[in-house]
């Protein structure tokens, strides 16, 4: 059975961020979304951190869309409107994943952590990670 929840993740040429993201966690993906319908949520350096937008169409050459199961609609939006406006996490993404020591914000989000948060415990993954643990089920 298919969820209602998707993640999308961002495999397009993007900037020189997305080339060094890439670069750094081996991976095609340097971006994920949270997709409930046509809103898409995330934590976006490009708008200031935790942020939803309407996404009516995309160019499905540059993301991979997969199912999150066990997650609701009713989880994405209790976590966003606990969140909306918290800031991009870059003290996170240096030191959980350029330097592994898992020091993070609280209050501060990069995209796969807001993402992974939903479903694991563990919400230190980059988005090769988050792809390769959804991508399982």
């Amino acid at each position: 059975m298919a969820s209602d929840i998707r993640l999308a993740f961002y495999k397009g040429k993007g900037d020189w961020v997305d080339k060094v993201i890439k670069w750094w966690t081996k991976s095609q993906y340097s971006h994920v979304e949270v997709v409930v319908g046509d809103t898409w949520i995330s934590s976006s350096p490009r708008d200031g951190g935790v942020r939803s937008m309407r996404m009516e169409s995309y160019n499905a050459e540059h993301w991979d869309i997969v199912d999150y199961p066990g997650v609701s609609a009713a989880d994405v939006f209790d976590l966003f409107r606990r969140t909306k406006g918290d800031d991009y996490d870059f003290i996170g993404i240096f030191f959980s994943q350029v330097l592994p020591l898992g020091v993070q914000s609280k209050s501060k989000w990069y995209c796969s952590e807001w993402a992974a948060k939903l479903k694991y415990k563990n919400s230190k993954l980059n988005p090769q990670e988050l792809y390769e643990l959804v991508s399982k089920v």
